[in-house]
């Protein structure tokens, strides 16, 4: 039973704020737009790294703000309540470091 991801709820709330719709990030990835609903339905990952860039560029989407609620939804890191932006954003970068992907390092400058 698929279930909303907190990437699903990230990239939703970033498309509200862009006016952006399914069929608008579907063009710009080069995906269907019942991939991205599925994405966002929880049925799907979360997108890639290199899509997330390609949103930083074409719609200067928060990538760092994806990239954590990527990792999150995909359990690579823990983030609890109490935990202060200074210490999800080395998370993040130690997820990108321990990774070893130059994709996730740009994501997460």
């Amino acid at each position: 039973m698929a279930h909303t991801t907190v990437f699903a709820m990230t990239l939703q709330e970033m498309m509200d704020e862009h006016k952006l719709n399914q069929v608008d990030i579907a063009y710009a990835l080069g995906k269907s737009p019942q991939y991205i609903n599925d994405v966002l339905h929880g049925r799907r990952d979360p997108l890639r790294t290199d899509q997330l860039i390609r949103l930083k560029h074409l719609y200067h989407f928060d990538s760092t703000r994806l990239l954590i609620a990527r990792a999150w939804s995909l359990k690579k890191i823990d983030i609890p309540a109490t935990a202060s932006l200074r210490q999800v954003e080395r998370a993040v970068r130690g997820l990108a470091m321990k990774e070893s992907d130059p994709q996730l390092e740009e994501v997460s400058r």
